[in-house]
């Protein structure tokens, strides 16, 4: 928690002197056009991928799966070079964001928090088992393993896991909790998000009998049975793999105590180093009418997880865009011969283009998404504009190669369907937006609500907890950024709704995607050739 606090302060530091150095005199003494320092950022993101190869490693889901592999079976050196690659990653994001591309520093947060977390590791005998299969998360061992003693391995070897995944769970949270200055929501997105990615292994162990197959470990894990036989080169040597599934990290008060503690210490390091202020600034208000008022946050939380299943959706086209696998053959013939590192530069020339006009879409913080939290109105054709354009920078920058997290765009994407959604409703006079007392004759039938600020905050918040399937760490999220519990009763519910709605949806697209791939085989005529011999 502490290493990460540290880590996680310097970065943001770094962040906002690049941007300094890139929207300042600097460049501004030399007439350097304002459209194409967000292409810098590409460039300087293409530099740093070629050094490591042309890549970088996958985002916070990807990294937990691949960062608890490599700590089976990794030695010292190897987590070094694990380490430098993260670092890597960490300074693409820093040249990312520093320039204003359209994505946000808390993705890459939760990353070094992981990061910082692999040093734990170190600490500990690293060879776990003979070897690691990452494809097919199955534990390798030769046949001198498999012995007497091998059941006695599997509980060590299970216990070093759980270790492993602890760290993990502990630099998640102090990742979220040192980004966003909330340590509780920090220890919900390790309970909510970083356990749900976390894969089962598969553990060899000698052939027990048949009442001990049930329970070998203590704890909750489930050890289930697979058959397997080996035959080893001395003679037939035959033993039983089982899965060793994850437990529950607050199953034990020892696991939620350490992921506890990380992100409390976290979080204290990092108001020590940037200063106590909250990312989200929300005004004074109250909710007059909280009954009345609950159908129209679930309609704002369906609206909420629309959007998200939209931002997803938008994203998977433009990966698939610059990978080449969609759109006309001329333009996936265009994209297979452009180079790599320019894709990251095409992705920060889009955002400039973008920003020329719509400045607000870029990263420079929560300026837009407070002015809303403090009762700044906008016109409802603004905000869906900044709407779209915020969705298609987004899916463009992270198609493209550039680094970044989504977590900052979902909660400006939410604010402004919030903020739009509250405009319509006063609009078409379903609602008052006014809290004064008034007369419902007067107002033809409408009721008075919560200004706003509540609407804009509540879509934030529904939008992050749909994207991320985290309704419990979008809602606290929100309740410790603004500090208001009245907020927090219409946001689970909101969040709630938005979250079951994307997930519904998006499932209906993936059959349907499964579908039309199924189809699409079976048009494609047979090439078979039947070879007949001279025997038959």
């Amino acid at each position: 928690g502490a290493l990460a606090g540290i880590l996680i302060a310097g970065f943001k530091l770094s962040i906002e002197n690049i941007r300094d150095f890139a929207y300042g005199d600097v460049l501004d003494v030399y007439h350097f056009p304002v459209i194409f320092v967000p292409v810098l950022g590409g460039a300087a993101v293409s530099v740093l991928a070629l050094m490591g190869g042309g890549g970088f490693p996958p985002g916070v889901r990807g990294i937990v799966t691949e960062a608890d592999r490599d700590s089976l079976n990794m030695n010292e050196q190897g987590k070094i070079e694990e380490l430098m690659e993260s670092f890597r990653k960490a300074s693409a994001a820093i040249f990312t964001l520093g320039t204003g591309c359209s994505l946000g520093p808390e993705g890459p947060g939760v990353e070094i928090g992981i990061a910082a977390s692999r040093l734990g590791t170190l600490a500990w005998p690293t060879q776990i088992f003979d070897d690691y299969d990452k494809e097919t998360d199955t534990i390798i061992t030769n046949g001198n393993a498999i012995g007497d003693d091998s059941d006695e391995m599997l509980k060590t070897n299970a216990a070093r896991i759980r270790r492993n995944r602890l760290f993990l769970a502990c630099g998640a949270a102090a990742g979220v909790s040192s980004g966003f200055n909330a340590p509780l929501a920090g220890v919900f997105f390790a309970l909510e998000v970083i356990q749900k990615n976390l894969p089962s292994i598969i553990l060899p162990s000698t052939a027990l009998q048949k009442e001990e197959q049930e329970v070998v470990m203590n704890g909750n894990n489930a050890l289930e049975e697979e058959d397997n036989a080996e035959q080893s080169s001395s003679g037939i040597s035959t033993f039983t793999t089982f899965e060793l599934q994850q437990e529950s990290l607050s199953g034990e008060a020892g696991s939620i105590t350490a992921i506890l503690t990380s992100s409390v210490v976290s979080a204290l390091i990092s108001r020590e180093l940037l200063g106590n202020e909250l990312a989200l600034r929300l005004l004074d208000y109250e909710i007059p009418t909280p009954l009345l008022e609950l159908p129209i946050y679930l309609c704002l939380g369906a609206a909420s997880g629309l959007t998200a299943v939209a931002f997803s959706q938008t994203a998977q086209l433009a990966k698939a865009a610059f990978d080449g696998e969609v759109g006309p053959q001329p333009i996936r013939d265009v994209i297979d011969a452009t180079p790599g590192f320019v894709k990251p530069m095409i992705g920060g020339l889009t955002c400039g283009l973008i920003g020329l006009y719509l400045p607000n879409i870029l990263f420079f913080g929560y300026e837009t998404l407070n002015g809303l939290l403090l009762n700044n109105q906008m016109a409802t054709d603004a905000l869906l504009v900044l709407l779209i354009a915020k969705i298609f920078a987004t899916a463009v920058s992270a198609g493209s190669g550039l680094v970044g997290g989504t977590l900052a765009p979902s909660l400006f994407m939410g604010g402004m369907v919030g903020a739009i959604f509250h405009n319509i409703l006063v609009s078409a006079n379903i609602i008052s937006d006014t809290l004064v007392n008034v007369d419902m004759a007067t107002t033809g039938g409408a009721f008075v609500v919560a200004d706003i600020p509540a609407y804009t905050m509540v879509g934030a918040a529904s939008c992050l907890a749909a994207v991320f399937r985290a309704p419990l760490t979008a809602s606290l999220l929100a309740f410790e950024l603004t500090r208001d519990y009245e907020v927090l009763v219409p946001l689970l519910a909101s969040a709630g709704v938005g979250t079951l709605l994307c997930d519904l949806v998006e499932s209906r697209i993936d059959q349907a995607k499964t579908k039309n791939k199924k189809k699409a085989k079976k048009q494609i005529p047979s090439t078979m050739t039947v070879v007949e011999s001279e025997s038959s």
